[in-house]
């Protein structure tokens, strides 16, 4: 984990713990083997353009989908996008924009670069998640109650 990431966690006194497991975690299905825990528990942080280049986080369970539609309506009532209409970015793109590569996107990476984020209400009902810790041999598990502090909660999912 970087310096950055840790006294993020650390200024908003988030309890965490680092997994490190030997198989890979890149998508859902293999965080929830390599891990041991439900996809319930598992978060997928995701970036998403517009044809403007302007970026959106979310993050979601990994037994949830993002339903495109409602982030456009969520994306318009925020107000500070020109275009409204997201699409998920590519793997060249998340590792330019956010400096990771796909499946190891820590979900505080959108804050610290700065991008809005919503974050599905989901999320919020689990006792703990478990999201990327900067690659995809590591995990950072944590209550979800910081995210109420630096995102937007709302229903995001299909």
């Amino acid at each position: 984990m970087d310096k950055e990431m840790k006294a993020l966690l650390e200024r908003y006194k988030v309890e965490y713990e680092i997994i490190r497991h030997k198989t890979s975690g890149k998508t859902t299905d293999d965080a929830e083997k390599s891990l041991g825990v439900s996809r319930e528990n598992i978060l997928k942080s995701i970036l998403m353009e517009n044809e403007r280049q302007e970026y959106l986080g979310a993050i979601i369970t990994g037994d949830k989908m993002i339903d495109t539609k409602k982030v456009k309506v969520i994306a318009k009532k925020i107000g500070i996008f020109t275009n409204y209409k997201f699409k998920f970015a590519d793997a060249e793109t998340v590792e330019k924009v956010l400096g990771y590569k796909i499946g190891g996107v820590p979900p505080f990476a959108f804050y610290l670069k700065g991008i809005t984020t919503l974050v599905d209400a989901y999320v919020m009902w689990r006792d703990y998640v478990i999201g990327a810790g900067g690659d995809e041999y590591t995990g950072l598990k944590f209550k979800p109650s910081i995210f109420a502090r630096i995102y937007t909660v709302t229903n995001i999912s299909k």
